[in-house]
């Protein structure tokens, strides 16, 4: 009695464009993909699995991995970041937002040798230390 019919779905699902939030994703993805990154990446991250999808060799740092107190330079360092996907997930979650040195990181203060990637189409931004990029030449 609740069953619906199936073909509808699908046809709807073809018309219209995917969230914005798959497309953020996808073009997160390609761009990692697109840096033919080697190594063992530390990738922070606020979402689960474009390390695996850019088919990378990583270890994933959640954003909850920062203590509330912590400040963003020691935290980036005692995981050795070398990629971080800068997304609104990451940008208005609490251990992030209230931290002056991750916003001085977006206003184009104080960023070490990360190089700001726009994601093209979104509003992601991958930071990708030097060292990192180079070694994928």
């Amino acid at each position: 009695p609740t069953r619906r019919p199936l073909w509808p779905s699908l046809l709807a699902s073809a018309e219209k464009p995917p969230p914005s939030l798959v497309q953020e994703n996808v073009r997160t993805i390609e761009l990692l993909r697109s840096l033919h990154l080697k190594g063992r990446i530390v990738l922070l991250e606020a979402d689960h699995s474009r390390g695996f999808y850019a088919n990378l060799d990583y270890q994933r740092v959640a954003q909850w991995d920062k203590g509330q107190d912590e400040k963003f330079w020691p935290f980036v360092h005692r995981f050795d970041i070398g990629v971080i996907v800068i997304n609104d997930r990451l940008r208005w979650d609490t251990r992030f937002n209230a931290d002056p040195d991750f916003k001085a990181l977006l206003d184009g203060g104080e960023r070490e040798d990360f190089v700001m990637m726009p994601v093209e189409g979104t509003h992601a931004t991958l930071a990708v230390r030097k060292r990192v990029l180079d070694a994928a030449k």
